[in-house]
């Protein structure tokens, strides 16, 4: 690949670039606006069009604002690449106010000389708040936010995802963020403190925010109620832990006599472990409202 700039630790502002590969399909460009391989990135009010990729970030310690980077090309259903790699997993990094159009954020740690999880905070420390995330033609599977780890036993610690909007045009994608699993899938057991929320959803199929809060009617007398959350759940992550069950409308048992109880709670169930189930000391009917998170 080819890179405009190499930088170990420096600011980029105010520029314009421009690539002349604005014709190829987007996976078939090569230019890469900027590799670093140090800390303390500063990275605001740029403009770029239709490089493979914006920035690829070795080192922590980045602030990215204010930058408009578009990556599209005129084929439908087509690919999209990383605008930004961020290529350690302890990142340490804001990504605040920028429109990224036709592009990914890219989240590995592909620069770790052993890549399995050993010890540290794993994939942590990274805010992407208040951001414009557009796509358009696109395959549906396409996500904006994208964690790729590159060796086993990771886990996410540290996420900010909020007030962002998010918008799919000539078409709509499942979801905008998820696990790229072509080498390893993270510890779904482990994460914590993640904050998904405020974001705006159009044209996205799957709506996700943690914690996540589930309305559910049981219309069937049961003492176990299942509840699923159907991948609204960040990153199709585990029902981990119900903050709060609350029964929303009157309950009923089989004689239809109006019961005052409350149930016991059971998380990570299902194949998915994306279910929970609601113990009651009978079989009941009625509704109840579940606030769930993936994380600790």
């Amino acid at each position: 690949n080819h890179s405009i700039i190499n930088l170990t630790f420096y600011k980029l502002i105010d520029n314009f670039f421009h690539t002349a590969e604005n014709k190829k399909k987007a996976q078939d460009r090569e230019s890469i606006v900027l590799n670093t391989n140090g800390n303390d990135v500063k990275l605001r009010n740029n403009w770029a069009s239709q490089f493979r990729h914006f920035a690829v970030l070795g080192g922590s310690y980045n602030v990215i604002s204010g930058n408009h980077i578009y990556q599209g090309d005129a084929v439908r259903d087509g690919l999209r690449l990383a605008g930004i790699v961020l290529a350690s997993a302890n990142v340490s990094t804001t990504i605040v106010g920028n429109y990224i159009d036709n592009c990914s954020l890219e989240w590995t740690n592909e620069h770790d000389a052993i890549p399995d999880y050993n010890q540290g905070f794993g994939f942590s420390a990274l805010s992407v708040t208040n951001n414009v995330f557009l796509c358009g033609d696109t395959a549906d599977w396409f996500s904006y936010i994208v964690l790729k780890p590159y060796g086993t036993g990771h886990f996410i610690s540290g996420l900010d995802i909020t007030g962002n909007t998010f918008r799919a045009v000539n078409g709509k994608i499942d979801r905008v963020e998820k696990v790229d699993t072509s080498f390893s899938d993270i510890d779904y057991s482990k994460p914590h403190d993640i904050h998904v929320a405020g974001n705006s959803f159009h044209n996205i199929k799957t709506h996700v925010s943690n914690p996540v809060i589930k309305h559910h009617r049981q219309n069937s007398l049961n003492s176990t109620w299942r509840l699923t959350f159907d991948g609204a759940l960040p990153f199709k992550g585990h029902a981990r832990v119900v903050t709060s069950a609350v029964v929303t409308g009157t309950l009923k048992n089989g004689a239809n006599v109006t019961r005052y109880t409350s149930p016991s709670v059971q998380t990570s169930r299902g194949a998915k472990k994306d279910e929970l189930e609601l113990k009651w000391d009978e079989r009941l009917v009625g509704t109840v409202t579940v606030t769930a998170r993936i994380d600790t």
